[in-house]
């Protein structure tokens, strides 16, 4: 299982449905991914709320995750300092913050090529996490 969290939105609004720039599709086709299933859409375009996300080996989950960090940031609901990815192992960390990595810097690049990203998101395996509280 992983996790991802994100707190502190960027924006402090009333609660309720927030209009968004890009979809998870559009996001998509400007790095030249694969689209995401009905499911996957529905995690990436998630609120920000709790939620539980149950998905077996090879379903996508990290492709996933690393899909709604870019989608978060694109649509400005938070900043990418204020995310923190958790996981079991060490090989899923690397392979999720790279992952991550690859698709924020893809994404600024198609929007905005001068734009100079600030901060990134955390991504650790839980025993690492927890040593470093």
């Amino acid at each position: 299982m992983t996790a991802v969290a994100a707190s502190g939105a960027r924006n402090s609004q009333a609660p309720g449905p927030r209009r968004t720039r890009y979809s998870a599709l559009a996001i998509s086709r400007m790095l030249g991914g694969h689209p995401p299933t009905v499911e996957q859409t529905a995690v990436i375009e998630a609120p920000l709320e709790p939620a539980v996300v149950i998905a077996g080996a090879g379903s996508g989950k990290t492709e996933t995750m690393a899909a709604r960090v870019v989608w978060l940031v694109a649509n400005g609901l938070i900043a990418p300092d204020r995310i923190l990815g958790l996981t079991f192992t060490r090989k899923a960390a690397a392979e999720l913050q790279h992952r991550v990595r690859t698709r924020l810097r893809g994404f600024y690049r198609a929007d905005d090529p001068g734009h100079e990203p600030v901060g990134e998101p955390t991504v650790l395996t839980y025993a690492a996490y927890a040593g470093r509280l």
